[in-house]
């Protein structure tokens, strides 16, 4: 909407604020038309967060306003206002925890929105900046009904997101599938497909005149070598370790794929993998099953039987597989990274999720935002389509291959890299933000460091 932002949430306050005439702010009031008291941070010399500050400048300028104001905290506002002082001079003024509430929509760093990629509430932001960049603020044509403008601001939006780098039409348009956007509309909002129908009149417009680089991916039929399949039962419980997931042998296309967003080089290139059929672990080891094989528990978050075990190095997994093969007498390993990849992504069941699972992490993960700065007993989240649990969060998990860059070729069963300095781990944390909890993202350690974020899950071949 363009009298009120949705959600009221500093980040589009600010911005919004930002763009109204420097005339109704000079009034002293905020978007709401609530009167605010804050002529004592005009004068104060407060140090302003740089994160902010960055933060502000980017969003700011990726939409093409350029504009010279001063940021700084001030603690008799609540979230951000924007006024300006007795010479005329832009300030943003914002309350000392603004940074901590901006992380809490998913915004970890200033790097945005390419670090973070939270195209949902970009959308919002773009919208809201359309109904500026269409005069309805200022200058409203009395013959258009609100959700005429709406419309506009929606068409407007679609061009401002593909210019804002959104990967393809489907992430950049989802927040309108949100359960804040009413199918059928509203009084002051048009149905659904009638806004979808303008966003992507907006992006191909812009598609149109600032054509993107075709994304070249590999072959995804016709080439594929056959895999060795495995006639073993689906699931199966060990009573030392838990319950193991067959995944079926299959191809997939490992690294940066089209759904994943924030890649970093070394999940480049995307290529062509083939796996025989395995087991996994359907849980990350816990404290509990560590305990009965290693007679100790390393963990930092202790009380909590079930939760993965963590404070375990790569090599200390090595101990671990070695005493829990001599007493099972099976052959018990980490998954290489495809293998742990693979499973993630559903196997043959996948969906192209960017987790495990799902394209929200907070379904299937726990991450910075939501874990309380701790481990949580596994199982406690959705499912990926396998049945496969915290695939992505809670802890990193160990993988058997030494890191090294992606070939450009594809192969079946890839080891890894011959040699090198340091192990996979896959799947983020709670220590780490969202991004991290990717299906595609990787991460290196040296085989001997151990994190209270570090643990892994159980492989075995059939």
């Amino acid at each position: 909407m363009y009298v009120k932002i949705k959600w009221g949430n500093c980040l589009f306050y600010c911005i919004v604020s930002l763009l109204l005439p420097l005339a109704a702010v000079a009034q002293q009031q905020d978007f709401y038309g609530n009167q605010v008291s804050h002529e004592q941070c005009l004068n104060a010399t407060y140090t302003p967060d740089p994160q902010v500050t960055q933060l502000i400048n980017r969003i700011v300028k990726v939409v093409g306003f350029e504009s010279s104001y001063i940021v700084r905290p001030c603690p008799s506002v609540e979230g951000c206002v924007a006024t300006v002082d007795n010479r005329g001079r832009p300030y943003i003024l914002y309350e000392p925890a603004y940074l901590m509430r901006v992380k809490g929509m998913g915004f970890t760093s200033a790097q945005m929105p390419t670090a973070t990629a939270d195209w949902n509430v970009m959308h919002v932001l773009a919208h809201e900046v359309a109904h500026h960049l269409r005069n309805h603020l200022t200058n409203p044509n009395p013959a258009k009904i609100q959700s005429e403008l709406e419309l506009e601001a929606d068409e407007t939006a679609g061009y401002l997101m593909y210019m804002l780098g959104a990967p393809n039409l489907r992430i950049a348009q989802q927040a309108l599938h949100g359960s804040e956007v009413p199918v059928n509309g509203s009084v002051t909002h048009p149905p659904r497909a009638q806004r979808l129908a303008a966003f992507r009149t907006g992006w191909e417009n812009a598609e149109t005149k600032f054509p993107r680089s075709p994304v070249v991916q590999p072959p995804t039929d016709k080439v594929d070598e056959p895999l060795r399949d495995a006639n073993a039962p689906s699931m199966y419980t060990d009573p030392l370790v838990g319950t193991f997931v067959l995944v079926r042998s299959g191809h997939f296309n490992m690294g940066c794929t089209d759904e994943q967003q924030d890649c970093a080089g070394k999940e480049k290139p995307v290529r062509r993998v083939g796996v025989d059929s395995y087991y996994i672990g359907q849980y990350e080891v816990t404290q509990a099953q560590w305990r009965a094989v290693m007679g100790d528990n390393p963990s930092l978050f202790v009380g909590c039987e079930q939760c993965p075990v963590e404070q375990v190095s790569w090599e200390d997994v090595q101990e671990f597989l070695r005493r829990l093969n001599e007493r099972t007498r099976q052959n018990y390993r980490l998954p290489t990274e495809a293998e742990w990849e693979f499973a993630a992504r559903g196997g043959r069941e996948g969906r192209g999720y960017q987790y495990a699972g799902s394209n929200e992490a907070e379904a299937v993960a726990w991450h910075a935002v939501n874990a309380g700065s701790m481990t949580h007993a596994v199982g406690q989240k959705m499912p990926n389509e396998l049945r496969l649990y915290d695939m992505s969060g809670n802890v990193w998990e160990w993988c058997q291959d030494w890191f090294g860059n992606y070939p450009s070729v594809g192969e079946n069963n890839p080891p890894g890299a011959a040699k090198g300095a340091a192990r996979i781990s896959r799947g983020g944390s709670w220590n780490f933000d969202s991004r991290f909890c990717r299906v595609a993202r990787r991460s290196n350690l040296v085989p001997t460091e151990r994190y209270s974020d570090l643990g892994f899950r159980l492989a075995r071949t059939p």
